[in-house]
């Protein structure tokens, strides 16, 4: 069942603008400028100079600011500089303009102005494959924006101000009051006097009027200033947390909503400086993550709704309603097989309290072996399956057939898999769907771009502000996905605003961990304390001692199962092979390659030394790369595009391969003369992001 509501992903800036540094005649045989090293320092001081020509576009330099704050002064510096006399910091300009303009221009995002999303519907009955209609004829690109406080700043918000305010007294999470019992970390059980009993039963309850001191000393009992992940009211649940405005919080709120109306480098710079210097004078520690994705360099974050809206329909619908469903059951038995193993681990550990469970279960070192051995394990069934097959062309058609081998050989070595077929996630699968063609009205050529197993992706937090229906959408979830489901909140400091997490439906429980905040209502927030760990006819449940709801617990530790599967992700189809894919037309994989870094020439300069660019030229032919092409290496967090006619691009990939282990290629799917979405700018990349609910496969 494909899940009604859909979104779109797209770049906020034209592909034409990476073209610019293009000169296709270096790879053209037939060209004077193919062996002329006089006609190559030509072409790669023009590529210098178009790509600095469009870093000093005013809307590229704030999205840069949006990107990286370090970067702009940097990148700024390139229109002063001789570019015809490159040094070491000028080479380093150009791969740090580089590496941001094919970010703007070549991946899909949900960020700012420079990757605005859309949402759209699905109607079988509608003739036209793609319709496009504007949310305001009079607009321009966009419909709205929404600024939010980042939940690091918020979260350094109340370390600083809570322990100056009245904030109710709670229950340590990981204790529980029994009766005239506590049970504390880790496992131990203390009988309570009278009067602290009934002391403790007063803060559960919201009714306590004075808690000794020895209970807060002895960590029993705290004093929590917090703002849940995901929380729209920013700065303003604190003040409501409270009681009262604060100078502080009113300060950043003003800021904040300033940020959502002012756009342009100087003015959204300044207003980044004085969030900074608010935050910094609220002892709030603004460093972040350099190396990191998705660390939220900064202390707000934008989100934008395209000015659009559209409707899925035709030729397209049917592809997405026939020929994709069948591909991700192979998925979901995947991810039944992951959850039995999943299984296998929590059944290993000896443990009735949830705490020490969780303890036992979960440290960093075991956690992270458990994963990567079932990793192993299932992908060692699923390259030999595939491999069996001994495909060994450019691209390959393949059928249910060849699904049906696969699914065998998993069956055979996970036979217990049918026993997780209610695990929350396992028949939910959110493919990124890429359309390649130029008229919307007739698409009907479907590229599969990233899986997201086991997550709602349609429903993605980011997202729903701009959805119209959300409250009908998230009925739906909570009607055939997540409702009355028990999952382990994400703690304050891993929750990233990126992550795919259950949406927060009306009847989903979360499990809270010290150092977690829940996104639900206190009534449907479970203290980890509370919990109670048993195994019923082999399966390791998760009960709330107090209600006596019940989860399986591959449920409420579901990012383990989400983890596990994205790592598996790109082998369900295909295993290691390298051909494309096909099926019943749906490109289900892309072409790649795969290389070793070390037998690539030795050639730092190739933006520069003809000797250097005709070697790596040389080395992309007789590996088989087309001139377009991504490449991802060990050492790097996402794929990068190359162009082999553009001499930045490959100095740029030239950087990275010398510090590499491994690197492997994918064709560039859908090709720019197969954009279709378009606007003033000219054509972008774009993706549909939406989700299935997969039954299991007869």
């Amino acid at each position: 069942m494909l899940v009604p509501w859909l979104w779109l992903r797209s770049t906020g800036f034209p592909w034409h603008w990476l073209d610019e540094q293009a000169r296709p005649e270096l790879l053209d045989p037939a060209h004077p400028a193919y062996d002329d090293p006089e006609a190559f320092a030509a072409a790669a001081l023009a590529a210098r100079r178009a790509l600095v020509a469009r870093l000093a576009e005013p809307e590229v330099a704030e999205a840069l600011l949006l990107s990286n704050v370090d970067a702009v002064d940097r990148v700024a510096a390139l229109l002063g500089s001789d570019l015809a006399a490159p040094n070491v910091r000028l080479r380093q300009r150009v791969r740090l303009g580089w590496a941001y303009l094919q970010r703007f221009c070549a991946k899909n995002e949900t960020v700012s102005f420079f990757g605005p999303l859309a949402w759209g519907t699905i109607d079988q009955e509608a003739a036209e494959s793609v319709s496009l209609t504007p949310i305001d004829p009079a607009a321009g690109r966009l419909a709205r924006r929404s600024v939010r406080v980042e939940h690091w700043a918020l979260r350094g918000l109340c370390a600083a101000i809570g322990p100056a305010e009245p904030v109710a007294p709670s229950l340590h999470p990981a204790c529980d009051l029994d009766g005239d019992h506590l049970r504390v970390p880790l496992g131990k059980r203390v009988t309570l006097s009278a009067d602290t009993a009934s002391v403790l039963r007063a803060i559960e309850a919201g009714t306590a009027t004075t808690v000794p001191t020895r209970l807060v000393e002895s960590g029993v009992v705290r004093r929590v200033l917090a703002v849940p992940p995901e929380c729209a009211a920013g700065p303003l649940a604190i003040e409501a947390a409270v009681g009262r405005a604060l100078p502080v919080t009113t300060r950043v709120e003003e800021l904040r909503a300033r940020f959502e109306h002012e756009t342009g480098l100087t003015e959204r710079r300044a207003l980044l400086a004085e969030l900074r210097s608010v935050l910094a004078s609220a002892t709030v520690d603004t460093a972040r993550d350099k190396g990191t994705a998705y660390a939220g360099r900064l202390p707000v974050y934008e989100d934008c709704q395209r000015n659009l809206r559209f409707r899925v329909g035709g030729a397209l619908a049917s592809v997405l309603a026939r020929r994709i469903p069948p591909l991700l059951s192979l998925y979901r038995l995947v991810a039944e097989c992951v959850a039995s193993q999943l299984n296998a681990h929590y059944a290993s550990v000896v443990a009735e309290d949830f705490p020490v469970f969780l303890h036992a279960a979960r440290t960093t070192e075991t956690i992270t072996r458990v994963r990567r051995e079932i990793d192993a394990a299932v992908r060692a069934t699923l390259v030999a399956a595939w491999a069996g097959f001994g495909w060994d062309t450019e691209e390959v058609e393949f059928d249910d057939s060849h699904l049906s081998v696969v699914a065998d050989r998993l069956r055979a070595r996970f036979p217990d898999h049918a026993r997780f077929g209610d695990v929350l996630g396992v028949g939910v699968m959110s493919p990124d769907v890429l359309i390649a063609g130029r008229d919307p009205a007739t698409l009907d050529t479907v590229v599969l771009g990233e899986i997201h197993p086991c997550v709602l992706g349609a429903m993605q937090s980011v997202a729903l502000p701009f959805l119209d229906d959300a409250a009908e959408a998230l009925a739906f979830a909570d009607k055939l996905v997540c409702g009355g489901r028990v999952v382990l909140a994400t703690t304050d400091a891993a929750y990233q605003r990126s992550q795919l997490s259950w949406p927060v439906t009306d009847t989903l429980h979360e499990v809270v961990v010290p150092g977690a905040t829940s996104r639900c209502p206190p009534e449907r927030t479970i203290p980890a304390g509370r919990g109670r760990v048993r195994t019923v006819d082999g399966i390791v449940r998760f009960t709330d001692r107090a209600t006596g709801r019940t989860e399986d617990m591959v449920t409420v530790l579901s990012s383990d199962l989400q983890q596990v599967m994205f790592g598996l992700a790109g082998a369900v189809l295909g295993g290691e092979t390298t051909a494309r894919l096909r099926y019943h037309g749906v490109v289900a994989r892309r072409r790649a390659w795969a290389a070793d870094p070390t037998r690539i020439p030795d050639a730092p300069r190739p933006a520069e030394e003809f000797a250097h660019y005709t070697a790596l030229r040389a080395w992309a032919r007789a590996t088989g790369l087309p001139r377009r092409v991504f490449f991802r290496a060990d050492t790097e967090v996402k794929p990068l595009y190359l162009d082999w006619a553009n001499p930045i691009a490959v100095d740029t990939f030239a950087k990275i391969a010398r510090t590499a282990t491994r690197l492997r290629f994918s064709e560039l799917t859908p090709s720019p003369d197969e954009l279709w979405l378009t606007d003033d700018l000219g054509a972008h990349t774009a993706e549909l992001r939406m989700s299935y609910l997969v039954p299991p496969r007869a």
